[in-house]
Formats: C-alpha cells, sequence, structure tokens
C-alpha cells in the first residue's frame, strides 16, 4: 500500500500555497448548455458536449476549431488518445465515433449493442523488452501506390474539404488501447482505438434479470495483466445502487500485444479501404444522372399510340432503312424529343457515364488491389500458428473474405464493359437522333455529324434499337432497357441482366467440371447481384473474420473476485449522482476511487491486491483565506465537481453561501492535495455505510483559493500537463477559462504594467 506513516498535515508547501493560484483568463458566451468537457492532454483545446447532443472542440481563446452538428444520440463520454491526435465520443445508442482532431473527420466508428457508460484511451511505453516480443513492420507504401483523391461532402462543420483517404493509425512504439465500457457490464477492448480485440462481461457478481451495470471506469495495468473496471450495479425494483470493483487477469493481452498490435494496424488498413470503397460508390452515385428515365417516359408515352404488335425499335429501324417517318412519330420526334432535348441528354449522358467509369476504373480497381494486399497479410498471419493461433483468427473466414473481394472485382469488370458498351452505342444512337430531328425539321445538319455517321456507326445504332429498345423486364422502373448502369449502384438486385458468352475460363472450368466454389483462388461471378449489394456482403464477411478473435481472446481471462468500494445505497437520485461524478486517479502507484456526494468526498485507495484497501469520508466546513464565506455556520460546503488535476491533486468546485447575502450561493475553485487526505484514511471494512466512517474536515489542505463570486457554476473541466481549467454557468450559459499553478507575481507585473 501507499505510505500512509506521514503526518496528514503534510501536502502542498507554505511556500507554494502562498505563490501558485488559479487566473482567470477570459469569459466566454457557450452557444448552449455544456454537459461534458475535456481538455487535451497535448494542446490548449477543449473538447465539449451540448444538451443539444453537439460535439464542439475550442481553441484557449474560445475560437471554434470544428463542431459535429446535433444528432438523435446523447454523447455520454469523452476521451483523448494521449497524444492529443484523436479524440473518441462514446454515445447513447452504443456507438464511438473516432475523430480527427484537425477537423473532426470521422476516421472510425464503433458500432456496440448497448449505450456507453464511459472511455478510457492509454498509451504507455512498450509493455516488454521480452525477446518473445516481435516486432512487426509495416511495409504497404513500399508496394501499394497511393489511392486516388475522392470529391468527399464532410459532415463535419470546418469550411474545408478533405479529399483523402482517411484512418486512425495505430501508435507503433507504445501500448495504445481504447477501452470502452457500455451500461450492461461489457468493457470492449479496441487495440489501437481502431480493432476490438475482445468484449469481456465484468458485470457485478451475482447479477439478477432487470439489473443494469454501469461500466464507470476501466483501465488496464502497466504490465498489460490486468483489466480492472469499476461497476455501478443497480436494481430498478428495489431502486437500490452499490459499487464494485471487478478485476480480471488478461495475461495474453500483454503476451501477444504485438500480435495483436499488428492485426489492429491491418485492421485499420482494410477498414479504411472499405470506406474509401463506400465513399467512391456514393460519388459514382452522384455522378450518375438519370436523363435516360425521362427519354424512357416519352418513349412509353409515345408507345401506348402504336398499334398492336408494332414496337418503339420497329419504328425507328423503318426510319433508319428507308429515311421516312410516319406523321405520329415525327411529330414526337419534333416536339417531344426536339433536337436540342436529345443534343443535352447525349452531352450529360457522356459527362455521366465518363465520370463513373473513371471512379469504377482509376479508384475501385485501386482499392481492390490494396484490399487483396492487406486480407493476404491478414491470412498469412493465420496461417503462423505459433505467433498468432491463440488469437483466434479463421482462415475459412478470411477465404470467404478474398472470395468475396474478387466477386466484388468480377462485378466492377462488368460495370465498366457495359459503360464502354453504352457509350459506344448511346453516342453513335443519339448522333443520329439528332441528325434525323434535323432533317425532319429542316435544319441544316454541321459537316462533322455527317462524316461520323459511316457504315459503323450506323451498325451500332442497329444494335442499340434492338437491344436497348426492347420491352424491359417485368418489375423494372423502365418500360425499355435504355439505363443498365444505375441498377448497380443500388442495394437491390439487378433488374436488367444481359445473357453473356462464357469466358474461356468459364468454359475450361466447365469442361474440366470443377467447382470454382470448391478452390480458394477462383472466383465465382454474382449475376443478379449489384455492386453495392456485394460491398455490402463484403464488409459484413470481413466484419465476421475479424470478429472471430473476440470469443478466443476473451476465454482466456480469468476473473478475479469483486470487491465493493461503496456501500449499497438506496434512492435514483443517487444513482444519476455516482454515475456523473465518479473518477479515479493513480497516486504514488496506487488506484483511487473518489465519489463526491452533494457534500461528502468518498475515497478508495486500492492496489493490484485488491484484498489492502483504505477508505477516507471528507468534506469542506471552511476555506482559508475565503473573505466573502459566511463565517457562522458549520455545514460543510457543497462539492459540485471533482476533478483529476494530476496523481497528486484534485481540482475541486465549491457552493458556499456568502457572509454578504444569505440567499446569495457564491462559488470558488481550489486544488486539494491528494496524499494529505489519503494519510486520513481508515481500512475499509464490510460493506460499512457511508455515515459509518468518521468525516475529516480537508478545507486546511486547500490550496490556490479563488473565488467566483455568484456566478452559478455546474461544472469543470481541468487538465494538469496544459494547467488549464474550466468553468461553466449553466444559468448564464458562460464559461471563465483559467491559468492554474499560476505564479502570483506574475500577475502583479501585469497589473502594474
Amino acid at each position: 500500500m501507499m505510505d500512509c506513516e506521514q503526518d496528514a498535515d503534510e501536502g502542498v508547501s507554505e511556500g507554494e500555497a502562498e505563490t501558485l493560484s488559479y487566473r482567470q483568463r477570459l469569459e466566454k458566451q457557450a452557444s448552449g448548455d455544456l454537459v461534458l468537457m475535456q481538455w487535451s492532454p497535448t494542446m490548449d483545446l477543449l473538447a465539449a458536449t451540448f444538451a443539444d447532443n453537439s460535439v464542439m472542440v475550442n481553441r484557449l481563446s474560445w475560437q471554434r476549431v470544428w463542431t459535429i452538428p446535433a444528432e438523435e444520440s446523447r454523447p455520454t463520454s469523452l476521451a483523448w488518445r494521449p497524444d492529443g491526435k484523436v479524440l473518441a465520443v462514446g454515445r447513447s445508442d452504443g456507438r464511438v465515433d473516432v475523430l480527427s482532431v484537425e477537423d473532426g473527420h470521422r476516421l472510425h466508428t464503433h458500432t456496440f449493442t448497448h449505450p456507453i457508460a464511459s472511455l478510457h484511451w492509454m498509451v504507455q511505453e512498450e509493455c516488454s523488452a521480452d525477446s518473445d516480443h516481435v516486432q512487426y513492420t509495416d511495409r504497404s507504401l513500399s508496394f501499394l501506390p497511393p489511392l486516388p483523391s475522392l470529391e468527399t461532402n464532410d459532415e463535419v462543420d470546418t469550411g474545408v474539404q478533405s479529399t483523402q483517404q482517411r484512418q486512425v493509425k495505430p501508435l507503433t512504439k507504445e501500448v495504445d488501447v481504447l477501452l470502452a465500457g457500455n451500461k450492461e457490464g461489457t468493457v470492449h477492448v479496441c487495440i489501437g482505438g481502431v480493432f476490438c480485440a475482445t468484449d469481456v462481461d465484468i458485470r457485478a457478481p451475482a447479477t439478477e434479470e432487470g439489473e443494469e451495470n454501469h461500466v464507470m471506469i476501466t483501465c488496464l495495468s502497466r504490465d498489460l495483466r490486468l483489466l480492472s473496471a469499476v461497476v455501478l450495479n443497480f436494481d430498478p425494483h428495489r431502486q437500490k445502487s452499490a459499487l464494485y470493483l471487478q478485476v480480471m487477469s488478461v495475461d495474453l493481452i500483454r503476451e501477444r500485444y504485438c500480435e495483436l498490435q499488428h492485426l489492429s494496424l491491418l485492421y485499420s488498413h482494410v477498414s479504411s479501404l472499405l470506406h474509401y470503397t463506400s465513399d467512391t460508390l456514393r460519388c459514382m452515385t452522384e455522378a450518375w444522372e438519370d436523363v435516360l428515365l425521362t427519354m424512357d417516359i416519352k418513349l412509353a408515352k409515345y408507345s401506348t399510340t402504336l398499334k398492336e404488335g408494332a414496337s418503339v425499335a420497329d419504328e425507328l429501324l423503318v426510319l433508319l432503312a428507308c429515311g421516312r417517318a410516319r406523321s405520329e412519330l415525327r411529330d414526337f420526334l419534333l416536339d417531344e424529343l426536339t433536337a436540342k432535348g436529345v443534343k443535352k441528354i447525349g452531352l450529360s449522358l457522356e459527362t455521366s457515364y465518363t465520370r463513373v467509369r473513371k471512379y469504377s476504373l482509376n479508384c475501385l480497381s485501386s482499392v481492390i488491389q490494396a484490399l487483396q494486399f492487406h486480407l493476404g497479410e491478414v491470412l498469412g498471419m493465420a496461417r503462423w500458428k505459433e505467433r498468432f493461433g491463440n488469437l483466434g483468427i479463421s482462415t475459412d473466414s478470411l477465404q470467404v473474405c478474398i472470395k468475396s473481394l474478387g466477386t466484388f472485382a468480377l462485378k466492377n469488370q462488368e460495370l465498366q464493359s457495359v459503360i464502354d458498351e453504352s457509350l459506344k452505342s448511346m453516342k453513335s444512337f443519339f448522333m443520329w437522333i439528332y441528325v434525323v430531328i434535323l432533317k425532319l425539321g429542316e435544319e441544316p445538319v454541321p459537316s462533322n455529324m455527317k462524316q461520323h455517321l459511316n457504315a459503323e456507326e450506323l451498325k451500332l445504332v442497329v444494335h442499340f434499337l434492338k437491344k436497348r429498345l426492347a420491352k424491359s423486364a417485368a418489375g423494372s422502373s423502365q418500360s425499355f432497357n435504355l439505363e443498365l448502369v444505375g441498377q448497380y449502384l443500388v442495394d437491390e438486385d439487378l433488374k436488367i441482366v444481359e445473357e453473356k458468352q462464357p469466358s474461356f475460363w468459364e468454359r475450361l472450368l466447365q469442361e474440366a467440371e470443377l467447382d470454382s466454389n470448391a478452390i480458394p483462388w477462383l472466383f465465382s461471378p454474382s449475376p443478379v447481384k449489384s455492386l453495392l449489394q456485394l460491398l455490402n456482403s463484403l464488409v459484413r464477411d470481413v466484419a465476421a473474420a475479424f470478429a472471430t478473435t473476440k470469443e478466443t481472446i476473451c476465454q482466456t481471462f480469468t476473473p478475479k473476485p469483486s470487491v465493493p468500494l461503496l456501500p449499497s445505497t438506496t434512492g435514483d437520485s443517487e444513482v444519476s449522482k455516482i454515475d456523473s461524478k465518479i473518477g479515479e486517479l493513480v497516486c504514488e502507484g496506487k488506484r483511487c476511487v473518489y465519489y463526491p456526494s452533494a457534500r461528502d468526498l468518498f475515497l478508495v485507495v486500492y492496489g493490484d491486491e485488491t484484498q489492502q484497501m483504505r477508505c477516507c469520508r471528507a468534506c469542506v466546513r471552511g476555506v482559508p483565506g475565503l473573505a466573502d464565506q459566511e463565517k457562522s455556520g458549520t455545514e460543510p460546503l457543497n462539492l459540485l465537481s471533482v476533478q483529476v488535476y494530476n496523481g497528486e491533486t484534485l481540482s475541486v468546485l465549491l457552493e458556499y453561501r456568502s457572509s454578504e447575502r444569505d440567499d446569495v450561493m457564491f462559488n470558488a475553485v481550489a486544488q486539494l492535495p491528494v496524499k494529505p487526505v489519503l494519510n486520513l484514511a481508515n481500512e475499509a471494512f464490510g460493506e460499512l455505510a457511508l455515515e459509518g466512517y468518521e468525516c475529516h474536515d480537508v478545507g486546511r489542505f486547500l490550496t490556490q483559493i479563488h473565488s467566483l463570486g455568484p456566478f452559478h457554476a455546474v461544472s469543470m473541466a481541468v487538465s494538469g500537463p496544459r494547467r488549464l481549467a474550466a468553468v461553466f454557468s449553466r444559468r448564464t450559459k458562460k464559461v471563465r477559462l483559467f491559468d492554474v499553478d499560476a505564479e502570483e507575481e506574475e500577475e502583479e507585473e501585469e497589473e502594474e504594467g
């Protein structure tokens, strides 16, 4: 246990207490009710969530960096990666968004089943120098060219559009783990913040049906052998809650962390590439235009005027062969289609199909190559049983992924073929029909068009009339087979499937009577599925392949006996207090859980040996040097917020009655050294009621006391590394920003200047 033999009055020295203080930088108006606040550990940036469920990052000057607009799901937790480059936001719908600090772009999204209760992102130096640990190097940049840029519409309000592939880049030289605890007693262990390696059931003991288990705090020990969680167990029927410490042995994470880290890097690559593929299909959909559907409607309307047995294709073939048109067809071409309309459709169609083809040929082909490379790497890892065998990576699941990717690649080639054929035949058709309309209207025909309408072009026109103006199959939204490209970009089966001659390889398989499904590297086409359907299938297959590690890793975890931290309490209001105010810090290598009630601060200090615990109940009855505090009363001051400043200090937000006006409550901020408070702790025993512990007045230990006056403060956020604090007033919707540990001499010099 920590050294508790020193005098309890020891803490911050008198010299330090006199020279350091809170110093207000500025006061700004907030755009709404702040709910959560957290400072970046490396930059002067404050992440905040609001009552309308929006998320914002501001600079120290309160200048907005970016904003994620309000949505239905409520942000429930924030966690910065310790290098400050990435922010994780947990939500009430079970989602965890991993965001870039530069512009708020969503780098990755975890979708879990239950609401997120807590997030903890830990990064520390290499866990072990054992010779058994192997460092893996990512060499993909040496083999794969960069992916082409995409035109993306960023959902984040930054004023800047991003065109590059985004991904969370795991830290390669440090242990990098994001822990997400939900409200059903599960901890999701995400290596590198991206790859969810396992889900750990860490519910309180003897949990009955209907009871809730909020994972309030999660942490991995520095040697990566123990996973600890503070779990709030709540019985809604009995209106009873209790707080437990749950610890599990997770030796596999330590023994195979380097392998998990490399698997996380490959998963990050694959996940990012799948997002890029999805964005490419979205760009293709935006580039595609439905101008042919308008023409289809006009042709369908004209076909109703024809005699039984006649068709639009026959009418146009007669026009092509004889150069004469019936009066009804002539009126339709001149009045309905018009030369201007046909020219516009032809140009729009050529531009649209060319853009779609560009995305298919350049972007999709490149990303398919990169996906094949990385999935092949993961398959190689799965076959290396000595290093990766106990992680549970399934070679069969990865083979399914690779075959699914191959089917997607074949469909992309099919789309390119359809676009090429459509561009060639439609260009000839629209040129011919444009010339026909000009002649029918007795208008001059451009000389360049006369030259282009040669025998080869007319042959393409005949092919188009017979093939594309045939009646469409039942169930299609079109009357004719004019438009074939758009159906590849929607999440439904193809309505128009053209018969094709089997390729040389398909004929070879048929003659040899071989089943392509039984051969790993032979890919089977999927004739009736769209490109988007095959992408969705690929995403599901990849998710299933990487999910095979979850159960295998979880089975290696060994639970230790749970330890009650706080006694059972009754009342739903008490649950909400615990839920919002519980916190944890590390002091001299020992973990300390703290829980401030309205006026008391309850602390439990423990180490990895959870049998040795000490508890302390503290309050603040008086604050030295606070001139406007009411002197007559002996009631403890209200503790509105207690936050971890560093491993040795807590920052507290106090509320007290003014000595000048009884009906006005004032606020103050101060620093509370942890060590002298814990020196007052007694050994914990049983489930002793909170009131059973002696309450110690720790007001004499407070330092850097700063009165805020009648600010009506409700919450605060502090940063020890940046020496900053923010205090929010819900009534005035204002935020005050402070320097902490500021030198008073500097403040005096500024006033003199």
